[in-house]
């Protein structure tokens, strides 16, 4: 009996489920419950297009001025290393950015 009521109680949680869902997927990863719409989830779907799309764009821009300014990003500019000691004769390491102008 009790084997009996634990059953039938699953059962109407699932058909709930499904019957509410939108999307009801069984898959390696474990059942999942989708609760969008389909006009939701095309917009979802073509906002991520778009975000990729705009992601690629920065790189691809990243990259050209990488390639046209040289290898840190501005013209005629240099990565210096500046070591220098305080009074206590700590040592202290610092990197500089130096342009031409």
């Amino acid at each position: 009996m009790r084997i009996l009521a634990i059953t039938l109680t699953a059962a109407a949680l699932l058909s709930a489920t499904a019957a509410s869902s939108q999307t009801l997927q069984l898959g390696p990863g474990g059942p999942s419950v989708d609760f969008r719409s389909p006009d939701q989830r095309q917009r979802d779907e073509q906002r991520q297009r778009d975000d990729w799309r705009e992601r690629q764009r920065d790189r691809a821009a990243r990259s050209y001025d990488r390639e046209t300014t040289g290898s840190v990003g501005r013209r005629d500019c240099r990565e210096v290393v500046v070591r220098e000691r305080d009074e206590f004769g700590n040592s202290e390491t610092r990197r500089e950015l130096r342009c031409q102008r």
